[in-house]
């Protein structure tokens, strides 16, 4: 009897083992994934959300430098007291058409009509002695939002070229402002300075897999374009300035960097 009794026991106690394992698992499988995903970083500490740097997917140019070569930018930058003035040239030099991608659409604040907007950018604080200024697909935030704002391209045929002119302010200030409003005062940014100002302006061939182009209806001679891997077809133009020491405003706040 006692024989069946401690029987009894070994088993409730097995049963007892199994169904706290059975519990625990969902627990543990979750622990598991949580760590073993690609990419996937630990929660957000003080310091970790100060001055983040996000290498944009965006900021990048195609594998081949002959297949760059045949598009061309010049620019030069003037330097005045509140301001630089940068005007630049895209010349295509190759045999399909190209779409400069240096225009954002925008809202007239009085009448809130659409329109062309060229003289928007991005810009931020690249490395300990340069800046960057894009013209291009502005870098998506940290926080999510529920759809990309892509520019309006302008077309540039074969042998053509396309001129600009905008001004950045000085001290320079580090902008997105397609998706993150600027910071109220100047003493919220932290104060630190650059020696160099790196230009990049970004266009998409009309020859990439799936592109359209469909002319935008509020701004003339403007289209949408879109191809199948919008973001990853666009390539990068770059011109460096050297503007001495230039302030420059950074933001303490988690936003999204381009290298």
């Amino acid at each position: 009897m006692n024989v069946m009794f401690q029987g009894v026991r070994i088993i409730m106690t097995y049963r007892l083992v199994f169904l706290v394992a059975l519990a625990m698992l969902p627990w543990s499988v979750a622990c598991s994934r949580s760590e073993s995903v690609s990419g996937a970083t630990p929660p957000a500490t003080p310091s970790t959300r100060t001055n983040t740097m996000v290498s944009m997917e965006n900021i990048s140019t195609g594998a081949d430098p002959q297949k760059r070569s045949d598009i061309d930018l010049s620019a030069a930058l003037e330097r005045k007291d509140n301001e630089l003035v940068i005007e630049y040239t895209v010349t295509n030099r190759s045999r399909g058409d190209i779409y400069l991608l240096d225009a954002q659409p925008g809202l007239k604040l009085e009448s809130r009509e659409p329109y062309a907007n060229l003289d928007a950018y991005y810009l931020c604080k690249n490395g300990p002695e340069s800046a960057i200024v894009l013209r291009g697909i502005m870098p998506l935030p940290v926080n999510p939002v529920n759809r990309r704002v892509m520019p309006l391209g302008t077309k540039v045929e074969p042998n053509d070229s396309v001129k600009r002119k905008f001004s950045v302010e000085i001290p320079l200030r580090e902008v997105n402002d397609m998706y993150v409003p600027r910071l109220k005062e100047p003493d919220q940014y932290t104060k630190d300075s650059v020696n160099n100002l790196l230009l990049a302006v970004q266009f998409i061939r009309s020859s990439v897999e799936e592109f359209k182009a469909v002319p935008a209806d509020f701004a003339p001679n403007f289209f949408r374009v879109s191809s199948k891997r919008t973001v990853q077809d666009a390539e990068t133009l770059r011109n460096e300035f050297h503007i001495g020491v230039t302030e420059i405003l950074t933001r303490p706040d988690l936003f999204s960097r381009i290298r």
